[in-house]
């Protein structure tokens, strides 16, 4: 991160520097697709799929420390098959408003809503 803020020719010391991490701790013996690692990984994973998906066009939230690299070759059927998903939000200049509706989908942007909602 210091190399980062250099080289684009601000001071290190001067800057505050944030790790944010999602995951989970995995109980032995536990599967890496067991409910409970998908209740708490899911959201934080769908959050980077999602985000790879708009860097494309608009450029990561991330800003200037995103990756330049292109994407783990293991995770391409991943981008594939949401790829495939994103693009059928619409509008298409404003897909936000697909992602934050509820649906029978429950698709949802870290919430969904309630049945009588």
């Amino acid at each position: 991160m210091d190399a980062q803020y250099s080289a684009t020719g601000r001071d290190p010391a001067r800057r505050r520097k944030i790790v944010f991490l999602i995951g989970a701790v995995m109980h032995e013996h536990e599967a890496y697709d067991s409910l409970r690692i998908k209740a708490q990984v899911g959201p934080g994973a769908m959050m980077v799929l999602h985000d790879a998906m708009e860097a494309q066009r608009y450029g990561s939230v991330l800003g200037e420390f995103a990756g330049s690299g292109a994407p783990d070759p293991g995770l391409a059927q991943i981008f594939r098959e949401y790829g495939v998903l994103y693009e059928s939000y619409t509008p298409t200049d404003a897909r936000y408003l697909t992602l934050q509706k509820c649906a029978p989908q429950r698709r949802g942007r870290g919430s969904t809503c309630r049945p009588r909602s």
